[in-house]
């Protein structure tokens, strides 16, 4: 590819562990930190929480599609670490899982429910079971309560000032730190759940 090459633009894709994809078109010679920054952005997960992947190797910010002889319409691969024991789309999924369940009538701490729910959550990581029902019980117990802290502070903010949407989140992030002497790093789950009523009835 010769360096005249470099000016013109391509088309690549990142697609998700779980199907997704996200479409951005950029300059040869442009580095790939803009379509990284733009993507965490988009999907509202933490930079550090993600590894990007291009025929198996893992992308650096400085490199560029140049670079890398990227074609037109290539994949790069978005692979969630871990938080903990579970990636921030693991408890995205969880959050839905539990919605889709509620949904139906059942809202208890059974067996049952949550083998329905084990049921759905493997469906939106579109794997085989891979995490039993009880592990996603345990795992909900330990988000539910932080999801229901941030919302009510979220939506106590939302009701009383007037704030655009980044403010906001900054400061009922900044007011969860200093009420729970921690962070708050499930904006995907929270998002998922955060205007659902069989949710916030519970707030």
């Amino acid at each position: 590819m010769s360096a005249g090459d470099q000016g013109v633009q391509i088309n690549l894709k990142v697609k998700a562990e779980c199907g997704n994809e996200v479409f951005f078109k950029m300059k040869r010679s442009t580095q790939l930190k803009r379509l990284i920054n733009t993507y965490c952005d988009v999907q509202s997960i933490e930079l550090n929480s993600v590894a990007f992947l291009f025929d198996g190797r893992r992308l650096l910010g400085e490199h560029t599609p140049h670079q890398l002889e990227m074609e037109d319409g290539d994949a790069i691969d978005a692979m969630l670490h871990l938080t903990g024991e579970w990636s921030t789309y693991e408890e995205a999924a969880l959050a839905r899982a539990w919605i889709d369940v509620s949904e139906v009538g059942d809202t208890g701490n059974t067996d049952a429910f949550w083998r329905r729910a084990s049921n759905h959550f493997h469906a939106v990581m579109r794997r085989e079971e891979y995490r039993m029902h009880h592990q996603l019980n345990s795992k909900w117990r330990d988000l539910r309560p932080k999801l229901r802290r941030f919302n009510i502070i979220y939506n106590n903010l939302y009701n009383n000032m007037d704030l655009n949407e980044v403010d906001l989140l900054d400061t009922a992030h900044d007011q969860y730190c200093m009420e729970n002497d921690d962070t708050f790093d499930h904006m995907a789950a929270w998002r998922v759940v955060k205007d659902h009523p069989s949710f916030c009835s519970e707030t």
